[in-house]
């Protein structure tokens, strides 16, 4: 399938070339050789197919015309740049080519990468030529299924173990879900502001993706806790920081004081 671009680029071909829709549509059918291929649209079109339109409509419009256009400025421009082959031999190949391009875009589409992905490892060859877009095309199909059959045969790559910090506190009553840790871990460093890597490492091992804001919001909401938030920049490093203060309530004293000494309370 051509680009958005490309079917811009044909429509305005034919435009200057003086052809009617029908006729428009006739060429298409007649250089790619593909009776029931009507249209830009169509996803069997490539970058071959584009190539020798353009040419085959550049013929036409300097029948009529003896100055340059817009989109055919000079002559035989697109002739001599994308030149089609003179034997069966090459006609064939170049036939082949395309379906093999065809079918690699295809299969790409189905492992779920859409156009914008193709087009990403179209615009990457340089310079162009169908068989080295072909080439980049099944090598991005295999490293693809590779890591798929990875995926599949080792569901747990990725997965790692708490870290010894992670397994201490656990051992101490942080509790079982991420809101409960973090509730937990505030209790017992009550009225002191705390920095966000360190709560982020609190809910998850390696802090990544810990979401500590969210984690906060619900410890607000589900457990009634008064927790503050301020930022700003270190003025050492000029880094930004972001800090949260859990304000300790006199009901809650006695399970900090707890949870403070060791004591599990969950």
């Amino acid at each position: 399938m051509i680009t958005r671009k490309q079917q811009i680029l044909l429509k305005r071909a034919q435009a200057e070339a003086g052809l009617s829709d029908e006729d428009y549509r006739n060429a298409i059918a007649a250089v790619t050789g593909m009776p029931d291929c009507r249209s830009s649209k169509d996803a069997r079109l490539s970058d071959a197919h584009l190539d020798h339109l353009l040419s085959f409509f550049e013929a036409i419009y300097w029948k009529a015309n003896s100055e340059g256009g817009q989109i055919f400025k000079q002559r035989q421009f697109w002739a001599m740049r994308n030149r089609r082959g003179n034997t069966s031999r090459d006609r064939y190949t170049e036939a082949d080519l395309t379906a093999r391009i065809a079918q690699a875009e295809y299969q790409i589409m189905q492992l779920g990468f859409g156009q914008p992905y193709l087009d990403g490892i179209y615009g990457r060859i340089e310079p162009y030529t169908h068989r080295a877009y072909l080439a980049a095309l099944e090598r991005t199909i295999a490293a693809k299924k590779r890591k798929l059959a990875t995926e599949a045969e080792c569901p747990f790559r990725g997965f790692s173990m708490p870290s010894q910090v992670e397994l201490n506190f656990r051992a101490a009553g942080g509790g079982a879900t991420q809101n409960e840790k973090l509730a937990a871990y505030f209790r017992a460093h009550p009225n002191q502001w705390l920095p966000m890597p360190q709560l982020a490492k609190v809910i998850t091992p390696t802090g990544i993706g810990a979401a500590v804001h969210s984690r906060v919001a619900d410890c607000r909401k589900k457990f009634n806790m008064t927790i503050l938030h301020r930022a700003g920049r270190n003025p050492g490093s000029g880094l930004a920081k972001s800090e949260y203060f859990y304000q300790l309530q006199t009901s809650e004293s006695g399970v900090a004081t707890a949870l403070q000494e060791g004591q599990n309370l969950l």
